[in-house]
């Protein structure tokens, strides 16, 4: 899906914002791949875990496509820097204690509101433009997952 049908020149002022959505592009590449490996690693001792981290992976590659897009429209070829997040490498979901489980979904909360906040930031500075939608979309999903987390963790607590 193309998201812009023509490539727009640069100006001056796009530079510091073009680098904020490449480091973005960046960080929607690391968290499909963390949330993938988190479904992996979630599948045979939270079942509801994994099917969420899955739905998220995919949620992720599309902002990654979009984001792509949006940089191919400035005509830059987008280059991440894939920083997978070393910690969720080694955790372990086995056994009766789901204490490494909450600590991750407690950590991508913060992270997906975090997120949320920055595409906001960057929609705001937009003001209307077709890229401001897509940003404030963005935004919307990035909330909508630390919603989800927050009720998982929710109901893992109270079970």
């Amino acid at each position: 899906m193309e998201l812009f049908s023509k490539k727009v020149p640069l100006t001056s002022g796009d530079a510091a914002h073009l680098r904020e959505v490449l480091r973005l592009f960046s960080e929607e590449l690391s968290d499909t791949y963390d949330y993938s490996l988190l479904a992996m690693r979630a599948a045979a001792a939270f079942p509801a875990a994994a099917r969420l981290f899955d739905e998220l992976a995919r949620v992720e590659l599309a902002h990654l496509s979009q984001l792509g897009q949006y940089l191919l429209r400035y005509g830059l070829t987008p280059m991440p820097r894939f920083s997978p997040r070393r910690a969720y490498h080694g955790a372990s979901f086995s056994g009766e204690a789901p204490t490494a489980l909450e600590a991750v979904l407690t950590s991508r909360i913060k992270e997906e509101r975090e997120g949320a906040s920055t595409y906001k930031r960057l929609a705001d500075g937009l003001q209307g433009a077709k890229g401001a939608r897509l940003f404030e979309r963005i935004a919307t999903e990035e909330e909508e997952h630390a919603t989800a987390i927050e009720g998982l963790l929710s109901r893992m607590r109270q079970s």
